[in-house]
C-alpha cells in the first residue's frame, strides 16, 4: 500500500535562537508517538532554513495526510508559545509569530481540496485552543474563491506599514493580537491556477 504523503513548508518568525526553532521542529514530531501498522514514522522534518538577518525559518515537514494536520497543528502551537511577535526584531515583513503555513500534496490522489480542508481545519483548531491566535486563509483553503497570496495580503493589510495588528483582518480566531499576529493557511501546487 502506497501511503498519501502532502508536506507543510511552515514559515516562522525565528531565526536567531536554534534551541527555539528546533524546538518548534520536534513538536511537530509529536505525532509519531502513536504507532504506525507499519511501524513507520507519522511525520518528519525534513529541513530547516533559518536566515539570521531576516529572522525567520522554514520548517520542511512531511507526513501522511492523515496526520499533516496534527504535525502542523503541534509545531503552531509551540511557535506560538516560543516566539511574541511584538519583540521581534528582522528585516523581513510578517504578520505572524507563526507567519505562513503552506500546505500541499506530495502523492499522486492527494487533492488541493483534501488539503485546504486539513488546513481550514488547523486554523479553526488553533484558534479555539490559542486565544488571540487568528488566520486568515488564501489558495484552495480559500474555498470557494480560493484568491492567491498577494491578494489576500493586499486585503488583510501586509502592506500597511506600522498598523496595529488589531487592525488586521482575519477569515478564523480573534482580532490578531500583537503577540501571535495572524497566520496566513493556504494549499498549493505547482500547477495551481487561480482565477
Amino acid at each position: 500500500m502506497t501511503r498519501r504523503l502532502a508536506a507543510c513548508l511552515m514559515n516562522i518568525s525565528e531565526g536567531r535562537s536554534r534551541e527555539t526553532v528546533e524546538a518548534i521542529a520536534m513538536s511537530a514530531l509529536r505525532v509519531n508517538d502513536k504507532i504506525t501498522r507499519d511501524g513507520g514514522c507519522r511525520a518528519s522534518v525534513l529541513n530547516i532554513f533559518s536566515d539570521h538577518d531576516y529572522n525567520r525559518s522554514v520548517l520542511t515537514i512531511a507526513s501522511t495526510v492523515e496526520d499533516i494536520g496534527e504535525a502542523v497543528f503541534q509545531a503552531c502551537t509551540s511557535a506560538y508559545l516560543h516566539i511574541d511577535l511584538s519583540r521581534h526584531e528582522g528585516g523581513h515583513p510578517r504578520l505572524g509569530s507563526v507567519d505562513l503555513v503552506p500546505l500541499h500534496p506530495l502523492s499522486l490522489g492527494v487533492t488541493l481540496q483534501e488539503c485546504g480542508e486539513i488546513a481550514t481545519g488547523v486554523a479553526h483548531r488553533l484558534a479555539s485552543t490559542t486565544k488571540g491566535s487568528a488566520s486568515f486563509l488564501f489558495g484552495h483553503a480559500d474555498r470557494p474563491l480560493c484568491r492567491p497570496l498577494a491578494q489576500r495580503r493586499r486585503e488583510v493589510g501586509w502592506f500597511s506599514t506600522g498598523r496595529p495588528f488589531e487592525e488586521l483582518r482575519q477569515d478564523v480566531g480573534d482580532r490578531p493580537s500583537s503577540r501571535y499576529g495572524i497566520t496566513g493557511l493556504e494549499v498549493w501546487a505547482a500547477n495551481c491556477q487561480f482565477h
